[in-house]
C-alpha cells in the first residue's frame, strides 16, 4: 500500500521526534491505521456537513 521510501521517511520521523526505532512492518501498520483514522474523520465531517 505504501512505498518503501514513504515508510522509511516515516520511520525517520518517528526516530527524530520520539527517539524510537520501529521496523518496517510496524511503521507500515501505524501508517495504515492513520489512514483509516483520518478517512473515518473525513466521513464523519462529510456526514455532519451534509445533513
Amino acid at each position: 500500500m505504501f512505498s518503501q521510501e514513504l515508510i522509511k521517511e516515516f520511520q525517520q520521523a518517528i526516530k527524530e521526534d520520539y527517539a524510537k526505532n520501529i521496523d518496517l512492518i510496524e511503521a507500515e501498520k501505524i501508517l495504515s491505521d492513520l489512514v483509516v483514522y483520518f478517512d473515518k474523520l473525513a466521513e464523519i465531517d462529510y456526514n455532519n456537513t451534509n445533513k
